[in-house]
């Protein structure tokens, strides 16, 4: 993107988008493995992915590209992996996955046929594994959810494995050869658009001897292992990129996650778990940060929030349920797989994250949410020809409505204003997103909405450090130089503002004429901070006003060694220098300042004053 169009933001969006149509189409061609090959609820389902609001995050955000990048190549894993099982093409595979191989494929030199067919019933293909642990590696790097794709082809395979075992045929045999149909991704019924319907099983293969079945769960053990043991490679190599360094979170931001009560976490946690899966369910409050209040704790189990955790835990419960009626392991079971471990990084269980809730990490699971959509909407169309066409209704509609939000949503990520402006309303009691917006309406010069914004964080969280030095310098620029130096005395009151905020502070003491006070705060910044320019620059004023010339001459010219592109620096050290009579050194900074920025009035006015004197000496002599 830089080397073709630079810093314009216009071709990154188009390469996001661009990203996330290939998403889409990736996840049509995992649909049509699980749903039927051309049919047209795969289609649905893809379009379904592609249309959720939620994504728009991941997609109208430049760097939320990691997000589709790992998505990507999440999918494509996860084919090659399935690829790599399977028996035959040009069908649904999961569909014909309890199908034996036939003989023909396997090129056999034994005469022994059927022998040969049930030996080689679960062959699978090295060299697409192999494709399979490098696409995952490539996701790893592009987000590290990435890596959990290694969980869901194992739990793919598995639920193929379970799916055949736990068939009727597999349970009861047969006493003779004729082939029945095994339904594995739908209710029963044929479908009428498209995609295969049933899976069909030679019963002779299923109920070869002991050296076939030994086969299959030696292979499945073989791949679950090297699944296992390469995902846990991948981790290492990731981890080991962080140099022994760990993330530096902020404990206000992330209040359930440093709760010392267990019990408090676990409901909080379950609670936040249950908000992610409405925002799946119905994205009508989306918001670009959850943190600092926005999802205040669940401390009591007579919190009435308990009764969403546990629905959804109850619903994810019977879904788990539906997995063991092997007709519909391998359809709910993937579906659940793509929706719960991709979000498990995200969870907070395995290790602390620096989030409460973000939409951008929902964007790889929100393909299994898709999934159980549509086979929900599959089982209710096929009940009779009037719930199936309300069902076609249901989904146009459904469709359109998420394609509308989708389309607002984008506007509210069109800049930091409207993104802030949405997120206050979204959320009003977040205190980050508030300040933030103060911030915009501030340098929107909307000064006394920007006050309003800073008096209501300070309202809602007296203890938020970060507000009183932004409403510090928004009545600075009053020159209400008291109540500045009044806030950002609150501001250094907390550790994660005190640097930051000591320069501005003694600026204040400078300009209310404290002067001793201003140079102790300006020489403690400057130990904390030794390589700011600003601090410098202050402090030389503050000695020249105090006509201590030498020491004023000596910190412009560090300012001036740290930032040589200083216009305010080789302008305040020319006015000096002019002060003590070397006028000629003097204009030559006053030129530099000016060449730097040449609408600079005070670099340009003193140059004129030197000027005229110049004149005036020359017509006296």
């Amino acid at each position: 993107n830089f080397h073709f169009g630079g810093l314009r933001p216009y071709g990154y969006h188009v390469a996001n988008v661009l990203l996330h149509g290939a998403a889409s189409v990736l996840c049509l061609l995992v649909a049509e493995l699980l749903l039927g090959k051309g049919s047209w609820w795969a289609c649905f389902c893809a379009l379904f992915f592609s249309v959720h609001s939620i994504h728009t995050e991941a997609v109208a955000n430049i760097t939320g590209r990691a997000e589709a990048l790992s998505c990507i190549f999440f999918q494509l894993a996860f084919l090659a992996y399935a690829r790599a099982v399977s028996t035959g093409s040009g069908s649904s595979l999961a569909l014909r996955s309890a199908r034996p191989m036939h003989v023909h494929q396997m090129h056999p030199s034994s005469t022994d046929r059927q022998s040969q067919t049930n030996y080689h019933y679960y062959y699978y293909q090295w060299h697409y594994i192999v494709l399979c642990l490098a696409m995952s590696a490539c996701s790893l790097l592009s987000k590290e959810q990435g890596v959990t794709v290694l969980g869901v082809c194992a739990g793919f395979d598995v639920l193929l494995h379970y799916s055949m075992w736990s068939s009727p045929i597999r349970r009861t045999g047969a006493k003779d050869d004729r082939r029945k149909s095994l339904p594995l991704s739908n209710d029963g019924a044929n479908t009428n658009n498209g995609g295969s319907s049933t899976a069909v099983v030679s019963e002779s293969g299923c109920r070869h001897g002991d050296s076939a079945g030994q086969l299959q769960v030696s292979g499945l053990i073989t791949r679950l292992g090297v699944l296992g043991v390469c995902g846990g490679l991948l981790m290492w190599f990731r981890l080991s990129m962080n140099y022994d360094s760990q993330p530096i979170f902020k404990e206000e931001e992330l209040v359930a996650a440093y709760h010392p009560n267990r019990t408090v976490r676990i409901l909080s946690f379950s609670n936040i778990y249950s908000i992610n899966l409405w925002l799946l369910l119905a994205p009508s409050a989306l918001c670009c940060d959850w943190s600092l209040g926005s999802v205040p704790l669940v401390s009591s189990l007579a919190d009435m929030r308990n009764v969403w955790s546990l629905i959804m835990y109850t619903s994810l419960g019977v879904l788990g349920m539906h997995v063991l009626r092997a007709k519909r392991a391998v359809l709910i079971g993937t579906s659940l797989a793509f929706l719960i471990v991709p979000f498990v990084p995200a969870t907070g269980i395995l290790v602390r994250v620096g989030f409460v809730i973000a939409e951008r990490v929902l964007y790889t699971p929100t393909f299994g949410w898709c999934l159980l959509v549509t086979f929900g909407f599959k089982r209710i169309a096929h009940q009779s020809k009037l719930c199936s066409r309300a069902v076609y209704l249901m989904m146009v509609l459904l469709l359109l409505v998420m394609a509308a939000k989708t389309v607002t949503r984008n506007q509210d990520w069109r800049s930091d204003f409207a993104l802030f402006e949405s997120g206050v309303k979204v959320i009003p009691s977040n205190v980050k997103l508030r300040n933030n917006y103060g911030m915009e309406l501030k340098s929107a010069g909307r000064i006394e909405e920007a006050r309003e914004q800073y008096l209501k964080v300070i309202e809602l969280d007296p203890e938020y450090g970060e507000v009183y030095m932004n409403y510090g310098n928004l009545l600075a620029d009053e020159r209400n130089y008291s109540g500045a130096a009044d806030s950002f005395e609150k501001a250094i009151q907390y550790p994660q503002q005190y640097a930051k905020t000591l320069n501005n502070l003694a600026t204040m003491y400078f300009k209310l004429g404290r002067l001793k006070e201003a140079e102790e705060r300006f020489k403690e910044s400057l130990q904390l901070t030794p390589d700011q320019a600003t601090t410098y620059n202050n402090l030389a004023s503050l000695y020249g006003e105090s006509k201590r010339y030498g020491e004023s001459e000596e910190m412009f010219r560090k300012a001036l060694e740290l930032n040589p592109d200083y216009t305010e620096a080789y302008f305040n050290l020319g006015t000096l220098l002019y002060q003590i009579g070397r006028v000629g050194e003097a204009e030559q900074l006053l030129l530099h300042a000016l060449r730097l920025n040449p609408q600079h009035y005070g670099a340009a006015n003193n140059l004129k004053v030197i000027q005229f004197h110049k004149n005036r000496e020359i017509r006296q002599n």
